[in-house]
């Protein structure tokens, strides 16, 4: 978490510490995720958002791993499991990867556990960092419900495992840990408090006063046995907020090109809807019990805010979901004149914290290229890379572009940014749309190097298409004098 080094010492002491709490426990009761009466559903995508602790829970003792195995072994309901820890991450870590890592994979429900990092690398400082975890977690929270997504919130853990409260941080995560209390009343959450699972079960198994070697490996990291703890209060969390959640509802559509498109207003199965109405606004301002209720697929021909809530006689009974449908205007192809196979690349020789203006740079290396990774300098870090030429698009249509990075990379079509995977972070994959007609677009790839691990690949494809990397064939650059 702190290391990446420490955080593979970490899992090493795992493994030992495993062995004995595989003797001491029974696996962990999972069959209210799977029983008869379980509120999941066919089809449900569940999302556990974290750090490193969630990262490393997706072994097959993991806590992430335990749950996928109840799923896959009782085979109904069908629910995909999909772990989106990532070690040393805090808040506005999650905030700046919310959209590639948890809404592109269009979860039904997510598991938010996250705090270690923003008490343990502030040493517990109490002023700013506690407003960012608390401002970060509603802007996240906010994001999520109105996509009509359930949201369970896990508070932070431990950081040592003493059961007196002697702990050097304990007094930070209580403070910490009652901010994830105060945001899951005030924003009609289900909390799961692993705070007060942990604390409350090492009061009594901790009497000799361990630092670690019970619940974690470490005095963070889980052991064995934390694991079990945590997939069995996570399950339950889980299961109530999906029971808890009332009426949700679901809006369909999609950006759309220069003709109309529809919106349809669902719900998720298996709810209550007994005089239930969903009213629906196209002005952007919130749903009313007023406002109109929705009888039949809405026919958008502008790009248009829909917001919808689900109203029991005069009460809204569920959060304001909104969808943003944007009617798209295809770029035109640009006539770049004489060209030759392939795109420029330049290296250049910086560390960077986000992407430079590469030209106001002089590059220490030039060349062309028909693939976009880093095969083309033999760098390892401290080094920047800039792609430009030309993609000859086949039809008009709608596009996904992706970067796939380790650091920062950006991505331009015509002179419009694309994709923003900018920044100093882990393997990430972030995307982004436009519209384009038949032709060559201009099209420039940034991409910077600090440190550590590197990775860069690019792929797009027409919408609803299979991506693919961008072919060779269709790649142009001008003439290099």
């Amino acid at each position: 978490m702190m290391q990446n080094r420490f955080f593979f010492l970490s899992c090493l002491l795992l493994a030992f510490c495993g062995i004995a709490a595989v003797a001491q426990t029974a696996g962990p009761d999972l069959t209210v995720l799977t029983n008869a009466q379980t509120p999941f559903i066919d089809g449900d995508q569940l999302v556990f958002l974290g750090d490193s602790i969630t990262q490393f829970g997706d072994g097959p003792e993991g806590y992430v791993g335990l749950m996928r195995a109840a799923f896959t072994q009782a085979a109904h309901p069908a629910v995909t499991v999909i772990n989106a820890g990532i070690s040393g991450n805090k808040v506005p870590d999650l905030q700046s990867r919310l959209q590639g890592d948890v809404l592109a994979k269009n979860p039904s429900i997510v598991f938010i556990y996250i705090g270690i990092n923003d008490v343990w690398h502030h040493n517990g400082d109490l002023g700013a960092p506690k407003d960012i975890f608390e401002k970060g977690l509603r802007e996240i929270i906010t994001t999520l419900q109105q996509r009509g997504i359930i949201v369970v919130l896990a508070t932070p853990s431990v950081i040592g495992e003493k059961g007196d409260g002697s702990n050097p941080l304990d007094h930070a995560l209580d403070v910490f840990s009652d901010t994830s209390r105060t945001i899951a009343k005030e924003m009609h959450l289900e909390l799961c408090d692993l705070r007060l699972a942990f604390t409350s079960y090492l009061k009594t198994n901790n009497t000799d006063g361990k630092t670690s070697g019970i619940l974690t490996s470490d005095s963070v990291h889980l052991s064995v046995l934390g694991n079990r703890l945590v997939a069995e209060e996570a399950a339950k969390s889980l299961v109530a907020a999906l029971n808890h959640a009332g009426p949700i509802p679901s809006l369909t559509g999609e950006d759309f090109l220069d003709t109309a498109t529809t919106c349809t207003i669902g719900f998720r199965p298996q709810q209550d809807m007994k005089g239930i109405t969903f009213r629906y606004t196209l002005d952007g301002s919130d749903p009313q019990p007023k406002s109109r209720a929705y009888k039949k697929p809405l026919l958008i021909k502008d790009t248009t805010t829909v917001k919808v809530c689900a109203f029991r006689k005069k009460e809204p009974v569920s959060a304001v979901i909104v969808r943003k449908l944007t009617k798209l205007t295809p770029l035109p192809a640009v006539t770049p004149g004489v060209v030759e196979p392939g795109l420029t690349y330049q290296t250049f020789e910086g560390n960077w914290p986000a992407l430079p203006d590469f030209s106001t740079l002089t590059p220490a290396e030039h060349g062309s290229t028909t693939v976009v990774d880093l095969s083309v300098t033999d760098r390892t870090q401290n080094y920047g890379l800039l792609f430009t030429g030309y993609l000859e698009i086949p039809a008009t249509g709608i596009y996904t572009f992706t970067t796939n990075s380790d650091d920062g990379s950006k991505l331009w079509v015509d002179g419009t940014l694309v994709v923003d995977n900018d920044g100093m972070h882990a393997p990430r994959t972030l995307e982004g749309r436009v519209a384009l007609a038949p032709g060559k677009h201009a099209i420039t790839i940034a991409f910077s190097q600090g440190g550590g691990g590197q990775a860069l690949s690019v792929a797009f494809g027409a919408l609803h298409q299979p991506l693919q990397p961008l072919p060779p064939a269709a790649l142009f650059h001008a003439p290099v004098k």
